[in-house]
Order: structure tokens, then C-alpha cells, then sequence
């Protein structure tokens, strides 16, 4: 599940070669975008300072965040949700940790195939490794 915590939990019984679906913060130099490259080195370097390292679990929460800080810093803090729902129904070009939304191509969710890299736990760093391009694409293969 792409945690720390259980990574470090379950330490001494993972397998040797153990996958996972990323995300684009897992390997920000793929991508080319540099909204979404600035919108990681914020996300590492927030998190950093308050003693964390990116993973699963706090990813999920940060483009949400954004996207709802993005509709109150455009409509203003009287929005209603309407209002918001309206705002965040027409993103596009979003640049955020896990992708570059529009919702207009892909309603309910803002992002398509491009938001994974496939990821390998690797033991002896003690961290998750990309192992595929963006779209879960084979590292070697042309694009």
C-alpha cells in the first residue's frame, strides 16, 4: 500500500521483487510538466519540513486540498458547493502530485493513465524505485 509504516512493518517477511501502482510524485523527474514538477517539489519539501517522507497515504490528500484552495482562491470564501463542485467540474491543466487534471476528459477524477508509474520496494535503500514511465509504460520501451 505504498507506506512507510508498512513497509518498515512488515520488513523481514516482503518478498524479494514486490510492485506497486504510483504515483508521479514517486518519480518526478518523468515529467515534463512544470506545474506538476513544482507541485511535487512542494509536496517533498512540505512534508519534509514537518518530519515525513511522501507516500500513499498523504498524496491522496494533497491534490484535493489543492484543488478545493484553488476554487476558494477563485470564487472567494463564500462559495457555495455548488458553486465549487461547478469550478472544479471545468479544471483542466491542473498541475498536482499525482497528475495533470481535467475533468472534462476524465469526469469524477481529473486524471487518466499518465497519473501511474509502476514502482519496485527496494529493501537495501529503503525506498520505492520506479520501474516503469508514466502510463506504466516499460522503462525501455519507446513512447
Amino acid at each position: 500500500n505504498l507506506t512507510w509504516a508498512q513497509m518498515k512493518q512488515y520488513e523481514g517477511i516482503l518478498p524479494k521483487e514486490l510492485l506497486f501502482q504510483g504515483g508521479p510524485f514517486h518519480a518526478p523527474e518523468q515529467y515534463s510538466d512544470k506545474g506538476m514538477r513544482d507541485a511535487i517539489s512542494t509536496f517533498y519539501t512540505e512534508l519534509k519540513e514537518l518530519g515525513k517522507r511522501p507516500d500513499w497515504g498523504n498524496n491522496n490528500c494533497w491534490d484535493p486540498a489543492s484543488i478545493l484552495i484553488s476554487a476558494l482562491k477563485k470564487i472567494g470564501p463564500n462559495a457555495t458547493a455548488q458553486q465549487v463542485r461547478d469550478y472544479i467540474l471545468g479544471l483542466k491543466n491542473f498541475a498536482g502530485v499525482n497528475g495533470v487534471y481535467d475533468f472534462s476528459a476524465y469526469p469524477q477524477r481529473g486524471l487518466g493513465e499518465n497519473g501511474t508509474v509502476m514502482v519496485k520496494w527496494d529493501d537495501a535503500k529503503q525506498n520505492f524505485i520506479p520501474v516503469s514511465r508514466q502510463g506504466g509504460y516499460p522503462l525501455t520501451a519507446a513512447k
